[in-house]
């Protein structure tokens, strides 16, 4: 693979960098402001990247799909968890496993992600959300369903002590343009809790 990205996600920086960026109005101002194009061709470019523009969100979306689809085919299949393979899934499960139980403890699962910086409302959410039969410990089965259900990325994007600091970072007058990915739908959720 090029540059070390595996085919999925080679498809997924191609789409979504794909469009044009507004370097190029400034580039198709002075070739036709130098007479190095006519004006019916600069008004013809400069069309055509805004419309690559607007379509970035739709073109990121595309990427993803692709980039899965991919995945699928070189047989990577991510978890759903933001492309977790099950050997990486399966290694981080040992890794929070400290006692070699088979099982995860609220103790254990604390320790793990107090040192990656989550409070610890958080870190009870997100043992709940994978404790499905409420034995009070977490089996390989309900880690990997808790996983692929997306359990800890949305309890790590949904960290309350998290976004109360990433709301003190928008003004008022802030724009974001972004894809409607996970970033973007994260993104707009932190942007519409300050309005």
């Amino acid at each position: 693979p090029a540059l070390g990205l595996s085919r999925g996600e080679a498809a997924r920086v191609a789409l979504t960098l794909s469009g044009g960026g507004e370097f190029s109005f400034v580039l198709f101002k002075l070739a036709e402001d130098l007479d190095v194009l006519p004006d019916a061709l600069a008004k013809l470019l400069t069309a055509s990247v805004v419309i690559s523009m607007s379509l970035t969100p739709l073109l990121g979306e595309l990427g993803d799909k692709a980039g899965n689809y991919l995945d699928y085919l070189d047989d990577v299949n991510p978890v759903e968890d933001g492309g977790m393979t099950p050997q990486e899934a399966e290694a981080l499960f040992q890794e929070i496993d400290a006692d070699d139980s088979g099982t995860i403890e609220i103790d254990e699962l604390r320790t793990a992600l107090v040192s990656k910086g989550l409070h610890y409302v958080a870190i009870a959410e997100i043992f709940t959300g994978f404790d499905t039969n409420g034995d009070g410990s977490i089996c390989k089965a309900e880690w990997e369903e808790g996983l692929k259900a997306g359990v800890l990325e949305s309890a790590l994007l949904n960290d309350p002590i998290k976004n109360a600091e990433s709301e003190k970072t928008f003004s008022e007058d802030a724009i974001v343009i972004c894809g409607w990915g996970e970033l973007g739908k994260a993104t707009y959720e932190m942007i519409k809790a300050t309005n």
